[in-house]
């Protein structure tokens, strides 16, 4: 299990995601890089996605967004002071209102907008083979997989956060210690800040758990991308990549 990124760490003062950032990542934006979002809905016309390069695709035909939780994860990561502002994004809505998922149909659909890394701040008790295969697909054609662990205690690690294709990602209070009813699972691969997270909403609204701190893992990787596309790759192994910048050795 890895720790908080260094250059996430003032984002425990309040900070926006974007002024948390440290170098070499502060120059990079997202450009030319597409985040595939998978949540529980969006409201494309809210204003912080005004003039946003965002996408939207509906497979529970139901509208709305439960509790307006995909469409905070998706102001995590363009809206303002998003952590990759300029990325392309592509959200699906793949939890209906009852609890049915259609991650499956989510992943082929991102894959086909042409995500390079994909995040998913939700999960479920048991495995659908359907999206295992989906997710295996993306997996193999080089997307990136983000999945939130878990928010059901220390002890429940979620599907799909589970696969070995994807990278497991906990919610961390100020001290870095992890939230006591995330996950803590050894299969855990990124702990990243989920506590208090400032979000979209009134003044001091904020969001916890391991769904913020998934989306931010996320989107930090949109950034190391980007930086590796001008930069050159770096040989740092792929589960690791939030949580170390550039050019720094683990």
């Amino acid at each position: 299990m890895l720790g908080i990124p260094p250059f996430l760490r003032s984002y425990w003062r309040g900070d926006p995601p974007r002024r948390a950032l440290r170098a070499p990542l502060t120059a990079m934006r997202g450009e030319g890089i597409c985040v595939g979002l998978l949540d529980t809905g969006l409201l494309p016309r809210h204003p912080t996605f005004h003039e946003k390069n965002v996408v939207y695709r509906d497979f529970t035909g139901e509208g709305g967004d439960i509790h307006n939780h995909g469409t905070r994860d998706a102001a995590l990561l363009v809206g303002e002071g998003g952590v990759c502002p300029e990325a392309r994004l592509v959200v699906a809505r793949v939890v209906s209102g009852m609890g049915r998922h259609m991650l499956a149909a989510g992943v082929r659909w991102a894959i086909a907008q042409g995500a390079h890394i994909i995040a998913m701040p939700l999960g479920m008790g048991r495995v659908d083979r359907s999206a295992a295969r989906a997710l295996a697909e993306a997996a193999a054609s080089g997307i990136q997989l983000f999945a939130a662990a878990g928010n059901r205690g220390p002890d429940r690690h979620l599907f799909p956060a589970h696969l070995p294709d994807v990278v497991s990602v906990t919610g961390a209070r100020r001290d870095g210690s992890i939230i006591s009813w995330c996950c803590r699972s050894a299969q855990v691969a990124v702990v990243a800040p989920g506590w208090n997270v400032p979000a979209l909403g009134p003044p001091g609204a904020t969001i916890s758990g391991s769904s913020p701190a998934c989306v931010l893992a996320a989107g930090v990787a949109a950034l190391r991308l980007q930086w590796e596309r001008h930069h050159g790759p770096s040989t740092t192994d792929a589960k690791t990549k939030a949580c170390h910048p550039p050019g720094r050795a683990r």
